[in-house]
């Protein structure tokens, strides 16, 4: 296991708290955590505090200035800030738990070769979609355009 991965909270995280179950998921179940660290090999983590903010924000790069930010002192928590909306992070929390973990799974039980770009490209071929209340899984075409699966409903925990 690549030591520059190990999972670990010694320093706040700028994302702990938007990602709860998430975060609760990683420290209990260690085949996540070696899942990650498999499909994350070629990265370097030690410009972040820890994995869930590398792995957030390596995701969804959009926050990462404002993690950084975080990290200098002069910035809010991610669920603090100004364009973090409750039911962005729900759904940030749900796409990881349901969808970035469990394709870091596979890849890893199957020992299949991916390269982190690689895995991030297959990541983005998922969407959340609220349809009336419930939450869904949506898979798209490599174009984004073409719905080719949805998933059953997701029960959210918040």
């Amino acid at each position: 296991m690549n030591a520059n991965l190990k999972f670990r909270l010694l320093k706040p995280s700028a994302c702990g708290q938007l990602l709860p179950f998430t975060k609760d998921l990683l420290a209990e179940d260690k085949e996540y955590q070696k899942a990650l660290n498999y499909v994350s090999k070629t990265k370097k983590v030690s410009s972040y505090r820890n994995f869930i903010d590398f792995l957030f924000c390596e995701l969804f790069k959009r926050w990462r200035q404002a993690c950084k930010r975080y990290y200098n002192e002069g910035g809010d928590l991610l669920i603090d800030h100004p364009d973090m909306t409750d039911e962005m992070a729900t759904e940030y929390d749900i796409y990881m738990r349901h969808i970035v973990l469990p394709l870091a799974l596979t890849i890893y039980k199957k020992h299949m070769k991916t390269s982190w770009e690689d895995f991030v490209i297959l990541v983005s071929t998922f969407k959340i979609a609220v349809d009336d209340g419930p939450y869904y899984i949506k898979e798209y075409d490599n174009k984004g355009e073409e719905v080719i699966w949805t998933s059953e409903p997701i029960n959210v925990e918040r």
